[in-house]
């Protein structure tokens, strides 16, 4: 058994212990210890890291009353002591997200009713799933409100112990359906919850929850979170954007939604005019490429690279030269090849197949046209000195 230093004293980062088990994991190796304050994944939270005498602890896996700590190497014979050291930056991210967790879930509860149906406390955000398929932009606000309210309120969290039997005096959200001593997490009087995790001594130590969006799973709506310093970093770098983006477009950064719309109309515009300016410029072009043609293995090749046009344009050309002249019409440009056949002998599907047995590129076509991607600009001559020889070929 593995006396869980992390149930009564979340912020201990160093302790000894003894080494009561150990042996081989997969490839790994796993130690138990009499004593940890390695925090396993359970509950919807991850695992600490951290080192056993100086060795990277990798993961930490909670199997019924003992916690493995798996590395890369062994630690230590059994009986031996070894010296742990949780990561501060890491236990406090889980903290902070944790207790954050148990805010939120209440004030849904608290607000609208809304009870809790699981728990995602992850590196890039936290989530909670609540029994509800939609929720307001202003049930988010209220919420997100009443969670850093209770922040400001700097409300002691506590560690309590309960028989299953005196839970229901407590304003509990849920009681669990486990019997025996159950450890409560009390924030204040605002949320009483039975939970193993890592938490803040105190409410004020979480320093700003933030909503960033919400997330459909199996007809239930997730809210999703970040808070504490990652809130903060979040906001840091969304500032720098806004104040860049404020000084390119010379507004304040309240106007940058105008500013932008406007800019994608004006964008919209122009390309208008590109097309129609370049339907009077299509039959030049297809001239001009007509007239540098070359002849491979009996069949007229066409084949042109960086054309300044996309994809539906260089197709129109396409259609333009066929009209023409029969042939192959081969366009290489940055991030795409395009075969078109007007010639019976040729299946630009086949010609795009034999491309990919022999480069890395990707794509596919039919007997008129193939389109390719995946391309790298820089071997261009390869790509056309090959599809010249599959060409001679046909």
């Amino acid at each position: 058994m593995t006396e869980r230093l992390y149930y009564n004293d979340s912020v201990l980062l160093r302790f000894e212990g003894k080494i009561i088990a150990s042996g081989k994991y997969d490839n790994k190796f796993y130690t138990v210890l009499d004593r940890s304050a390695f925090y396993p994944t359970s509950g919807g939270q991850s695992h600490d890291i951290g080192l056993l005498n100086d060795i990277t602890v990798i993961d930490v896996i909670e199997e019924g009353n003992i916690i493995k700590h798996i590395t890369k190497k062994p630690i230590g014979e059994t009986g031996s002591t070894v010296i742990g050291v949780i990561d501060k930056e890491n236990r406090n991210f889980k903290r902070q997200q944790h207790t954050s967790q148990h805010i939120i879930s209440q004030c849904m509860h608290r607000l609208f009713g809304y009870i809790t149906m699981s728990v995602h406390l992850g590196t890039d955000y936290g989530s909670v799933e609540l029994n509800t398929d939609t929720i307001s932009d202003s049930q988010l606000y209220e919420a997100e409100t009443l969670a850093n309210q209770v922040i400001a309120e700097q409300l002691s969290v506590d560690i309590l112990y309960y028989n299953k039997s005196e839970l229901d005096k407590l304003p509990m959200r849920k009681i669990p359906e486990r019997d025996g001593e159950i450890r409560i997490i009390k924030i204040g009087g605002f949320d009483y919850s039975a939970c193993g995790g890592t938490h803040c001594n105190n409410s004020s130590e979480i320093r700003i929850i933030k909503f960033i969006g919400l997330e459909k799973i199996r007809k239930r709506t997730s809210v999703k979170f970040i808070c504490g310093n990652q809130a903060l970093d979040d906001y840091r770098r969304r500032y720098n954007v806004l104040s860049q983006l404020s000084e390119k477009f010379t507004c304040h950064f309240e106007d940058l939604t105008k500013s932008v719309d406007s800019l994608n109309e004006e964008s919209k515009h122009l390309k208008k005019k590109i097309i129609e300016l370049n339907k009077t410029i299509l039959p030049v072009k297809a001239d001009e490429l007509i007239a540098n043609a070359e002849t491979v293995g009996g069949l007229k090749l066409i084949i042109a690279e960086n054309i300044e046009m996309d994809s539906k344009q260089l197709i129109h050309l396409a259609t333009f030269i066929s009209e023409k002249t029969s042939g192959v019409t081969v366009f290489l440009n940055a991030d795409k090849i395009i075969i078109i056949s007007n010639d019976e002998k040729v299946n630009a599907g086949n010609v795009a197949k034999k491309i990919i047995e022999s480069t890395t590129v990707k794509g596919g076509g039919n007997s008129k046209l193939a389109q390719l991607g995946n391309i790298d600009k820089n071997q261009f001559d390869q790509y056309k000195s090959l599809i010249r020889k599959i060409l001679s070929n046909a």
